[in-house]
């Protein structure tokens, strides 16, 4: 597991797995006793109560698709001076932040791709680099920041 997804792990509520048939799911739950059931489906079933649901928000991290940084703009048609203000904003936020934010967007990248959304993709794509230049602007600061102690 590679470093940002862990980090978005800890912040982002647990899912379980998706079994192909109920008595696949039935044979893992009673195989794992502490799993909690409402978080295994069956493929094509929506699911428990409890599951992760579409309105559900990860803590600590907010989702690109939703975030407050870019006030509701298309960042396709943002200008290079727009774009600029964005990534300082990103890149004040804590590094395990940014990643658990580039970890949601590949996840959103990949619903979009099995939708054949291009247009979103796009979106997904542009707020993909914004987040990556803030990351290593980012990782600049730090090292900045160790030089100077």
């Amino acid at each position: 597991m590679k470093l940002h997804e862990r980090v978005a792990s800890r912040y982002v509520e647990k899912q379980g797995k998706v079994h192909a048939t109920p008595e696949a799911r039935e044979k893992y739950l009673k195989e794992h006793p502490k799993a909690d059931p409402n978080k295994h489906t069956v493929k094509g079933d929506k699911g428990g109560d409890k599951g992760k649901g579409k309105d559900d928000k990860p803590k600590g991290i907010q989702r690109p698709s939703e975030d407050k940084v870019f006030k509701g703009k298309d960042v396709t048609k943002m200008s290079p001076k727009e774009k600029n203000a964005v990534i300082d904003q990103i890149a004040k936020r804590p590094t395990s932040a940014i990643r658990g934010s580039l970890h949601l967007l590949e996840i959103e990248e990949k619903q979009a791709q099995d939708a054949g959304d291009g247009k979103k993709l796009n979106e997904i794509w542009t707020k993909a680099n914004l987040f990556h230049t803030a990351l290593s602007r980012s990782h600049k600061k730090e090292e900045e920041a160790k030089g100077k102690k």
